[in-house]
């Protein structure tokens, strides 16, 4: 499902076209956001402008590009400070209902490198997909 890029616009047709899923048991989800303060102000603004219209979302969705770990937890984090709720260990929260590395792809491009990816060339779990997989 695509938004419309405005805030104003997006909260509004979010209340208009897709709240009316909720009837049949579906729950809904904001815009995904990637890592940004101009992205933390536009969902702000979202979430503003779906409560005047009496609109709600039931999660709030997000993706984050990147190789270092730490850069994420600041960015979630950054995030809850905003919205509320943040990540530590994403298996240990229950609100955190599903998520998915980018990168499990045995070739990487411009956006991965070697090092973000789970497979290795030789089609086995890297060094990382084994710890994604096994654990830390």
């Amino acid at each position: 499902m695509i938004f419309i890029h405005h805030p104003a616009l997006a909260g509004r047709g979010c209340k208009q076209y897709i709240e009316p899923l909720k009837a049949h048991g579906e729950r809904l989800g904001s815009p995904a956001i990637a890592f940004s303060d101009e992205v933390l102000n536009w969902m702000q603004q979202f979430l503003n402008e779906l409560d005047k219209v009496g609109g709600r979302i039931d999660f709030l969705a997000s993706h984050w590009y990147g190789r270092v770990a730490n850069n994420f937890i600041n960015w979630i984090t950054k995030a809850r400070q905003r919205f509320g709720d943040s990540v530590t260990i994403l298996d240990s929260l229950s609100w955190v209902e599903r998520y998915a590395w980018f990168g499990a792809q045995l070739y990487f491009d411009a956006a991965l490198d070697s090092t973000n990816c789970l497979i290795a060339c030789n089609g086995q779990l890297s060094e990382l997909g084994q710890k994604y997989v096994y654990g830390f």
